[in-house]
């Protein structure tokens, strides 16, 4: 599934072309899942454009590798286990940048 920037406001994190490397290093500084704007604050993004970006990125692992069927107490540990460098860049490029 390709997302697109077309016809919308191309979010920050989308245009950088970011390495693994320089994504993960953002990823690490916002809470996933965190509903408080505050939790999303890194240099050089606005809030808004992480949280819209990470939550799709939530979404993305619950839709690629959680199993179809799981219980609410379980979804904070499937997310630890799946997220990762390697999932978050395989969303990163889910993004039509063009």
């Amino acid at each position: 599934m390709k997302n697109t920037t077309k016809g919308v406001r191309m979010l920050s994190i989308i245009h950088r072309n970011l390495s693994k490397r320089a994504l993960w290093n953002v990823r690490k500084k916002v809470v996933l899942n965190s509903i408080y704007l505050s939790d999303y604050e890194v240099a050089g993004y606005t809030k808004n454009d992480l949280f819209t970006f990470f939550e799709g990125y939530v979404e993305f692992l619950e839709d690629e590798y959680f199993p179809i069927q799981y219980c609410d107490k379980d979804f904070f540990n499937l997310l630890k286990k799946h997220d990762n460098v390697n999932s978050l860049y395989e969303y990163y490029n889910t993004w039509d940048r063009g």
